[in-house]
Protein backbone atom coordinates (compact mmCIF):
# COMPACT_ATOMS: atom_id res chain seq x y z
CA UNK A 1 0.00 0.00 0.00
CA UNK A 2 2.67 2.33 0.87
CA UNK A 3 4.81 1.38 -2.12
CA UNK A 4 2.19 1.64 -4.66
CA UNK A 5 0.66 5.50 -3.28
CA UNK A 6 4.17 6.33 -3.67
CA UNK A 7 4.30 5.43 -6.96
CA UNK A 8 1.15 6.93 -7.76
CA UNK A 9 2.33 10.33 -6.59
CA UNK A 10 5.16 10.33 -8.63
CA UNK A 11 3.01 9.30 -12.02
CA UNK A 12 0.96 11.89 -10.96
CA UNK A 13 3.15 14.49 -9.85
CA UNK A 14 4.86 13.83 -13.77
CA UNK A 15 1.91 15.59 -15.20
CA UNK A 16 1.90 19.53 -13.69
CA UNK A 17 6.17 18.92 -14.38
CA UNK A 18 5.97 18.06 -17.94
CA UNK A 19 3.12 20.63 -18.14
CA UNK A 20 5.66 23.75 -16.79
CA UNK A 21 8.19 21.83 -18.88
CA UNK A 22 6.09 22.10 -21.90
CA UNK A 23 6.63 18.81 -22.92
CA UNK A 24 3.23 17.10 -22.03
CA UNK A 25 1.62 14.94 -24.99
CA UNK A 26 -1.12 13.04 -24.96
CA UNK A 27 1.49 9.86 -25.17
CA UNK A 28 2.30 10.77 -21.58
CA UNK A 29 -0.92 10.73 -20.74
CA UNK A 30 -1.56 7.45 -22.22
CA UNK A 31 1.58 6.24 -19.95
CA UNK A 32 0.73 7.81 -16.80
CA UNK A 33 -2.72 6.61 -16.76
CA UNK A 34 -1.64 3.16 -17.64
CA UNK A 35 0.93 3.16 -14.41
CA UNK A 36 -1.67 4.87 -12.22
CA UNK A 37 -4.30 2.06 -12.79
CA UNK A 38 -2.38 -1.01 -12.39
CA UNK A 39 -0.89 1.20 -9.00
CA UNK A 40 -4.51 0.85 -8.20
CA UNK A 41 -5.42 -2.08 -8.71
CA UNK A 42 -2.10 -3.22 -6.61
CA UNK A 43 -3.40 -0.99 -3.69
CA UNK A 44 -7.03 -2.35 -3.26
CA UNK A 45 -5.92 -5.39 -3.68
CA UNK A 46 -3.52 -4.85 -0.55
CA UNK A 47 -6.18 -2.86 1.07
CA UNK A 48 -9.27 -5.28 1.62
CA UNK A 49 -6.90 -7.87 2.09
CA UNK A 50 -4.92 -6.37 4.92
CA UNK A 51 -8.19 -5.19 6.83
CA UNK A 52 -8.56 -8.76 8.84
CA UNK A 53 -4.83 -8.88 9.94
CA UNK A 54 -5.91 -4.92 11.08
CA UNK A 55 -9.03 -5.80 13.28
CA UNK A 56 -10.40 -8.41 15.14
CA UNK A 57 -12.89 -11.19 13.04
CA UNK A 58 -15.91 -9.46 14.67
CA UNK A 59 -15.28 -5.63 13.86
CA UNK A 60 -14.54 -6.50 10.55
CA UNK A 61 -18.42 -5.09 9.72
CA UNK A 62 -17.36 -1.97 11.36
CA UNK A 63 -13.86 -1.70 9.43
CA UNK A 64 -15.72 -2.09 6.28
CA UNK A 65 -18.66 0.12 7.09
CA UNK A 66 -16.43 2.57 7.58
CA UNK A 67 -13.99 1.87 4.39
CA UNK A 68 -17.28 2.28 2.53
CA UNK A 69 -18.56 5.69 4.47
CA UNK A 70 -14.97 7.45 3.87
CA UNK A 71 -15.22 6.22 -0.17
CA UNK A 72 -18.44 7.10 -0.30
CA UNK A 73 -18.04 11.20 1.17
CA UNK A 74 -14.80 10.88 -1.24
CA UNK A 75 -16.81 9.83 -4.51
CA UNK A 76 -19.64 12.83 -3.76
CA UNK A 77 -17.00 15.37 -2.52
CA UNK A 78 -14.13 14.67 -4.94
CA UNK A 79 -15.57 15.91 -7.97
CA UNK A 80 -17.11 19.01 -6.45
CA UNK A 81 -13.95 20.09 -4.82
CA UNK A 82 -12.11 19.41 -7.75
CA UNK A 83 -14.23 22.39 -9.58
CA UNK A 84 -13.50 24.44 -6.71
CA UNK A 85 -9.87 23.70 -7.10
CA UNK A 86 -9.64 24.88 -11.08
CA UNK A 87 -11.72 27.97 -10.56
CA UNK A 88 -8.94 29.34 -8.27
CA UNK A 89 -6.03 27.24 -9.63
CA UNK A 90 -4.62 25.70 -13.16
CA UNK A 91 -5.56 21.72 -13.78
CA UNK A 92 -1.81 21.60 -13.74
CA UNK A 93 -1.50 22.74 -10.29
CA UNK A 94 -4.91 20.83 -8.80
CA UNK A 95 -2.89 17.33 -10.47
CA UNK A 96 -0.10 18.35 -8.03
CA UNK A 97 -2.13 18.75 -5.38
CA UNK A 98 -3.73 15.51 -6.18
CA UNK A 99 -0.36 13.97 -6.36
CA UNK A 100 0.33 15.09 -2.70
CA UNK A 101 -2.58 13.85 -1.18
CA UNK A 102 -1.16 10.62 -2.63
CA UNK A 103 1.92 11.41 -0.11
CA UNK A 104 -0.55 11.41 2.37
CA UNK A 105 -1.60 8.15 2.21
CA UNK A 106 1.40 6.89 1.93
CA UNK A 107 2.76 8.09 5.29
CA UNK A 108 -0.60 7.08 6.81
CA UNK A 109 -0.10 3.99 5.81
CA UNK A 110 3.62 3.97 7.36
CA UNK A 111 1.67 5.01 10.70
CA UNK A 112 0.02 1.60 11.33
CA UNK A 113 2.35 0.03 13.54
CA UNK A 114 0.18 -3.14 14.15
CA UNK A 115 2.55 -6.26 13.20
CA UNK A 116 1.24 -7.60 9.92
CA UNK A 117 1.93 -12.06 9.83
CA UNK A 118 4.95 -12.81 7.19
CA UNK A 119 3.13 -13.74 4.14
CA UNK A 120 3.05 -17.70 3.49
CA UNK A 121 4.08 -17.59 6.73
CA UNK A 122 7.55 -16.62 6.42
CA UNK A 123 8.13 -19.01 4.28
CA UNK A 124 8.95 -19.53 0.18
CA UNK A 125 5.91 -17.68 -1.84
CA UNK A 126 3.96 -19.82 -4.50
CA UNK A 127 4.82 -19.63 -8.44
CA UNK A 128 2.63 -16.85 -9.49
CA UNK A 129 0.30 -18.80 -11.78
CA UNK A 130 0.15 -21.54 -8.74
CA UNK A 131 -0.67 -19.06 -6.68
CA UNK A 132 -3.46 -17.98 -8.59
CA UNK A 133 -4.63 -21.29 -9.97
CA UNK A 134 -4.65 -22.34 -5.85
CA UNK A 135 -6.59 -18.80 -5.40
CA UNK A 136 -9.53 -19.52 -8.48
CA UNK A 137 -9.47 -23.31 -7.17
CA UNK A 138 -10.19 -22.14 -3.20
CA UNK A 139 -13.07 -19.57 -4.07
CA UNK A 140 -14.77 -22.06 -6.30
CA UNK A 141 -15.26 -24.95 -4.12
CA UNK A 142 -16.42 -22.53 -1.03
CA UNK A 143 -20.28 -22.66 -0.56
CA UNK A 144 -20.35 -18.57 0.06
CA UNK A 145 -18.05 -17.25 -1.54
CA UNK A 146 -18.49 -19.10 -5.18
CA UNK A 147 -21.80 -17.24 -5.42
CA UNK A 148 -20.58 -13.98 -4.28
CA UNK A 149 -17.84 -14.51 -7.20
CA UNK A 150 -20.51 -15.11 -9.66
CA UNK A 151 -23.12 -12.73 -8.09
CA UNK A 152 -19.85 -9.88 -8.70
CA UNK A 153 -19.70 -10.99 -12.03
CA UNK A 154 -22.77 -10.19 -13.06
CA UNK A 155 -23.69 -7.87 -11.81
CA UNK A 156 -20.44 -5.60 -12.82
CA UNK A 157 -21.15 -7.38 -16.48
CA UNK A 158 -24.78 -5.94 -16.63
CA UNK A 159 -24.53 -2.93 -14.87
CA UNK A 160 -21.23 -1.84 -17.01
CA UNK A 161 -23.89 -2.09 -20.08
CA UNK A 162 -26.17 -0.20 -18.52
CA UNK A 163 -24.00 2.88 -17.33
CA UNK A 164 -22.04 2.51 -20.60
CA UNK A 165 -25.83 3.90 -22.57
CA UNK A 166 -27.22 5.38 -19.27
CA UNK A 167 -26.65 8.94 -20.35
CA UNK A 168 -26.87 8.76 -23.96
CA UNK A 169 -30.27 7.34 -23.44
CA UNK A 170 -31.95 9.78 -21.16
CA UNK A 171 -30.60 12.34 -23.77
CA UNK A 172 -31.39 11.22 -27.08
CA UNK A 173 -34.27 8.88 -26.29
CA UNK A 174 -36.64 11.02 -23.01
CA UNK A 175 -35.09 14.32 -24.15
CA UNK A 176 -33.73 15.18 -20.43
CA UNK A 177 -31.67 18.01 -20.40
CA UNK A 178 -28.04 17.84 -19.15
CA UNK A 179 -28.64 19.58 -15.69
CA UNK A 180 -32.01 16.99 -14.90
CA UNK A 181 -29.45 14.50 -16.12
CA UNK A 182 -26.97 15.77 -13.76
CA UNK A 183 -29.41 15.81 -11.01
CA UNK A 184 -30.72 12.37 -11.18
CA UNK A 185 -27.29 11.00 -10.70
CA UNK A 186 -26.28 13.25 -7.86
CA UNK A 187 -29.12 11.07 -6.09
CA UNK A 188 -26.88 8.40 -6.83
CA UNK A 189 -23.88 9.59 -4.66
CA UNK A 190 -26.62 10.79 -2.33
CA UNK A 191 -27.98 7.29 -1.94
CA UNK A 192 -24.27 5.94 -1.12
CA UNK A 193 -23.54 8.07 1.28
CA UNK A 194 -26.89 7.20 3.25
CA UNK A 195 -26.29 3.70 2.71
CA UNK A 196 -22.74 3.68 3.65
CA UNK A 197 -24.02 5.29 7.23
CA UNK A 198 -26.58 2.79 7.81
CA UNK A 199 -24.42 -0.19 6.49
CA UNK A 200 -23.61 -1.22 9.77
CA UNK A 201 -26.83 -0.83 11.75
CA UNK A 202 -28.78 -2.93 9.07
CA UNK A 203 -26.04 -6.04 9.40
CA UNK A 204 -26.71 -5.73 13.38
CA UNK A 205 -30.21 -5.84 12.83
CA UNK A 206 -30.76 -9.00 10.17
CA UNK A 207 -27.08 -9.90 9.58
CA UNK A 208 -24.17 -9.70 7.39
CA UNK A 209 -26.05 -12.75 4.48
CA UNK A 210 -29.45 -11.42 4.98
CA UNK A 211 -28.68 -7.66 4.41
CA UNK A 212 -26.16 -8.41 1.74
CA UNK A 213 -28.86 -10.48 0.06
CA UNK A 214 -31.92 -7.58 1.09
CA UNK A 215 -29.93 -4.91 -0.32
CA UNK A 216 -29.03 -6.79 -3.51
CA UNK A 217 -32.82 -7.57 -3.62
CA UNK A 218 -33.73 -3.75 -3.82
CA UNK A 219 -30.89 -2.54 -5.44
CA UNK A 220 -30.64 -4.43 -8.48
CA UNK A 221 -34.69 -4.39 -9.20
CA UNK A 222 -34.27 -0.63 -8.77
CA UNK A 223 -32.17 -0.99 -12.17
CA UNK A 224 -35.73 -2.07 -13.86
CA UNK A 225 -37.00 2.02 -13.13
CA UNK A 226 -34.32 2.86 -16.27
CA UNK A 227 -35.58 1.49 -19.22
CA UNK A 228 -39.25 1.82 -17.66
CA UNK A 229 -39.25 5.37 -16.61
CA UNK A 230 -42.14 7.36 -18.55
CA UNK A 231 -45.09 9.49 -18.49
CA UNK A 232 -44.93 12.94 -17.66
CA UNK A 233 -41.16 14.81 -17.01
CA UNK A 234 -41.84 14.68 -13.27
CA UNK A 235 -42.89 11.29 -12.89
CA UNK A 236 -39.97 9.98 -15.59
CA UNK A 237 -37.52 11.95 -13.66
CA UNK A 238 -39.00 11.20 -9.78
CA UNK A 239 -38.25 7.44 -11.34
CA UNK A 240 -34.98 7.66 -12.46
CA UNK A 241 -33.39 9.62 -9.16
CA UNK A 242 -35.75 6.77 -7.31
CA UNK A 243 -33.37 3.96 -9.22
CA UNK A 244 -30.60 5.70 -8.48
CA UNK A 245 -31.37 6.22 -4.74
CA UNK A 246 -32.18 2.83 -4.57
CA UNK A 247 -28.87 1.86 -6.56
CA UNK A 248 -26.63 3.77 -4.27
CA UNK A 249 -28.12 3.01 -1.20
CA UNK A 250 -27.83 -0.71 -1.35
CA UNK A 251 -24.28 -0.78 -2.83
CA UNK A 252 -22.45 0.23 0.43
CA UNK A 253 -25.11 -2.05 3.11
CA UNK A 254 -24.53 -4.98 0.14
CA UNK A 255 -20.54 -4.64 0.23
CA UNK A 256 -20.07 -4.48 3.49
CA UNK A 257 -22.12 -7.90 4.42
CA UNK A 258 -20.48 -9.85 1.05
CA UNK A 259 -16.78 -8.13 2.22
CA UNK A 260 -17.14 -9.12 6.21
CA UNK A 261 -18.33 -12.72 5.16
CA UNK A 262 -15.40 -12.93 2.32
CA UNK A 263 -12.69 -12.19 5.12
CA UNK A 264 -13.88 -14.18 7.75
CA UNK A 265 -14.01 -17.24 5.29
CA UNK A 266 -10.85 -16.46 3.70
CA UNK A 267 -7.75 -17.67 5.17
CA UNK A 268 -5.03 -15.00 5.71
CA UNK A 269 -2.87 -16.55 3.11
CA UNK A 270 -5.42 -16.58 0.85
CA UNK A 271 -7.14 -13.24 1.27
CA UNK A 272 -4.78 -11.12 -1.50
CA UNK A 273 -5.57 -13.88 -4.09
CA UNK A 274 -9.16 -13.99 -2.90
CA UNK A 275 -9.22 -10.38 -3.45
CA UNK A 276 -7.62 -10.27 -6.65
CA UNK A 277 -9.98 -13.40 -8.36
CA UNK A 278 -13.01 -11.14 -7.57
CA UNK A 279 -11.41 -7.52 -8.67
CA UNK A 280 -10.53 -9.95 -11.70
CA UNK A 281 -13.27 -11.59 -12.39
CA UNK A 282 -15.87 -8.81 -11.83
CA UNK A 283 -13.59 -5.59 -13.49
CA UNK A 284 -12.44 -7.99 -16.68
CA UNK A 285 -15.95 -8.74 -17.87
CA UNK A 286 -16.78 -5.03 -17.38
CA UNK A 287 -15.52 -3.93 -20.51
CA UNK A 288 -17.33 -6.35 -22.65
CA UNK A 289 -20.52 -5.87 -21.19
CA UNK A 290 -20.15 -2.16 -22.13
CA UNK A 291 -18.88 -3.02 -25.62
CA UNK A 292 -21.94 -5.26 -26.41
CA UNK A 293 -24.15 -3.05 -24.78
CA UNK A 294 -23.08 -0.02 -27.41
CA UNK A 295 -23.10 -2.88 -29.96
CA UNK A 296 -26.69 -3.80 -29.17
CA UNK A 297 -28.33 -0.77 -28.24
CA UNK A 298 -26.99 0.73 -31.74
CA UNK A 299 -28.37 -2.31 -33.60
CA UNK A 300 -31.84 -3.12 -31.79
CA UNK A 301 -32.27 0.38 -29.65
CA UNK A 302 -31.63 1.96 -26.55
CA UNK A 303 -34.81 0.70 -24.52
CA UNK A 304 -34.79 -2.57 -25.16
CA UNK A 305 -31.59 -2.85 -24.45
CA UNK A 306 -31.35 -1.59 -21.30
CA UNK A 307 -34.42 -3.17 -20.27
CA UNK A 308 -32.68 -6.88 -20.92
CA UNK A 309 -29.53 -5.81 -19.55
CA UNK A 310 -31.99 -4.59 -16.27
CA UNK A 311 -33.26 -7.72 -15.78
CA UNK A 312 -29.81 -9.22 -16.42
CA UNK A 313 -28.93 -7.69 -13.09
CA UNK A 314 -31.47 -9.98 -11.76
CA UNK A 315 -29.56 -12.96 -12.19
CA UNK A 316 -27.06 -12.03 -9.12
CA UNK A 317 -30.90 -12.43 -6.82
CA UNK A 318 -31.34 -15.94 -7.86
CA UNK A 319 -27.87 -16.66 -7.10
CA UNK A 320 -27.76 -15.75 -3.99
CA UNK A 321 -31.00 -16.44 -3.24
CA UNK A 322 -30.04 -20.43 -3.41
CA UNK A 323 -27.09 -19.91 -1.77
CA UNK A 324 -26.31 -20.83 2.03
CA UNK A 325 -25.79 -16.35 2.26
CA UNK A 326 -29.63 -15.47 2.87
CA UNK A 327 -29.58 -18.01 6.16
CA UNK A 328 -26.49 -16.47 7.11
CA UNK A 329 -27.30 -13.94 10.62
CA UNK A 330 -24.10 -14.72 12.21
CA UNK A 331 -20.70 -14.71 10.93
CA UNK A 332 -18.95 -17.80 10.97
CA UNK A 333 -15.98 -18.64 13.48
CA UNK A 334 -12.96 -17.44 11.62
CA UNK A 335 -11.19 -20.63 13.19
CA UNK A 336 -13.21 -23.36 11.41
CA UNK A 337 -13.25 -21.21 8.39
CA UNK A 338 -9.37 -21.93 8.19
CA UNK A 339 -9.48 -25.08 9.16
Amino acid sequence: MIATDLGRAVAIGLIPLLFFADSLTIYWLYGIVLVAGILGVFFEVSNQAFLPSLVDSRQLPEGNARFQISQSVAQVSGPGIAGLLIAFFSAATVMLIDAVSYLVGALTSALIRKPEPPPHGGGKPPKLFTAIRDGLKWVWTQPVIRPLLIASACYMTFTAGIQSLYVFYLKEHLGLSTTVIGVTLGFLGVGAVVGSLLSLKLLKMVGPGPSAFWATVFGNGAFLLIPLAGGPTWLMVGLLAGAQLLIGMSGPMAQVGMASLRQVLTPNDMQGRVVGTFRGLSLGLAPLGALAAGFLGAAVGLRPILLVFAIGVLIPIVVMAVSPLPRLRELPDPVQASA
